[in-house]
């Protein structure tokens, strides 16, 4: 598609058709559900009908259409997550509503759930991932067992165990003469 004719709608429809599910099966393994399959599905085809003048003819025009969808359905799914965790560290630090009258008021009180808040987040990173990320969400976001797992893509027997453990190190890190926490 050079720019001087404009873009060549026959060719790019010939070649989403012949490699479609090709593309489509890659937004399958890294979208979560079918909305976000059709938006990353869409996105990745943009990229490629921007891109096709950068293909030398080296190689499977497959090949090179996989490496794309590949690289960049992981650069969106990393983006994806990073997003969420800086959306989740925003809601563990944002002070609660029903505490914000009683904490402003008293700047004791505030300052002592800000080290609060610090100690839990010095606490929660000494936690192996998982287990962070199980804990973060049935203790900050209420999930259950269940929801956990789902939302986590585990067994809930994992979770359990993700649970368990993350209990365990707590208790010895929270534990009388810890010198790791503030």
């Amino acid at each position: 598609m050079s720019e001087s004719t404009g873009p060549d709608f026959d060719n790019a429809r010939a070649l989403m058709q012949r490699f479609g599910p090709l593309v489509e099966t890659v937004a399958e393994r890294y979208a979560e559900d079918g909305d976000e399959q059709d938006d990353l599905y869409q996105e990745i085809w943009i990229r490629i009908l921007d891109r096709i003048d950068q293909y030398e003819g080296r190689g499977a025009l497959g090949g090179w259409i996989q490496r794309l969808a590949h690289r960049f359905a992981r650069n969106w799914w990393n983006a994806r997550k990073a997003h969420e965790k800086r959306l989740a560290r925003y809601e563990a630090e944002t002070l609660p509503m029903d505490l914000a009258e009683s904490l402003i008021s008293n700047p004791e009180k505030l300052l002592d759930f800000n080290e609060f808040l610090h100690g839990i987040g010095h606490v929660f990173a000494h936690l192996p991932e998982r287990q962070s990320d199980v804990m973060i969400l049935m203790y900050l976001h209420g999930h259950s067992i269940p929801e956990v797992a789902e939302i986590l893509k585990s067994k809930e027997a994992t979770i359990r165990s993700h649970h368990r453990h993350a209990r365990e190190s707590l208790r010895r890190m929270l534990g009388d003469g810890n010198e790791d926490l503030p």
